[in-house]
């Protein structure tokens, strides 16, 4: 299934996931994603200290971009409807669940297929 979307709107499924200087906020990618702001850093692999001294650090933007992504699928499923997909099997995923293969570190694969999703180009 092809979901349309345009390269010149690849930030507005994401907009909402930035503070203010338009960095990526850690806090609110967690929140999109149902993750604890822990839980996400774990994953992008920063210690509790600098994440909580500097929500928007420019360290953490680089890990937080395959999450940026991922979101832009937000374009098309609204509501909870992204959240939905995150935890439903997935026959492209070998019958995972997208949110199985974030939690495990694999956030790029889930990237990918988003992007394949949204532009109608398998990779």
């Amino acid at each position: 299934m092809r979901l349309e979307s345009r390269n010149d709107n690849a930030h507005l499924g994401s907009r909402d996931l930035r503070v203010s200087s338009g960095q990526l906020s850690p806090r609110k990618v967690a929140s999109a994603f149902d993750l604890s702001v822990g839980e996400l850093a774990a994953l992008i692999r920063k210690k509790e200290h600098s994440r909580s001294t500097a929500q928007d650090a420019g360290s953490v933007q680089s890990a937080l971009e395959p999450f940026e992504h991922v979101a832009r699928l937000r374009l098309v499923l609204k509501g909870g409807d992204f959240v939905s997909w995150l935890r439903k099997a997935n026959d492209e995923l070998d019958g995972r669940t997208p949110r199985e293969l974030i939690l495990e570190g694999k956030i790029a694969l889930v990237a990918e297929l988003v992007e394949d999703m949204l532009t109608g180009s398998p990779s």
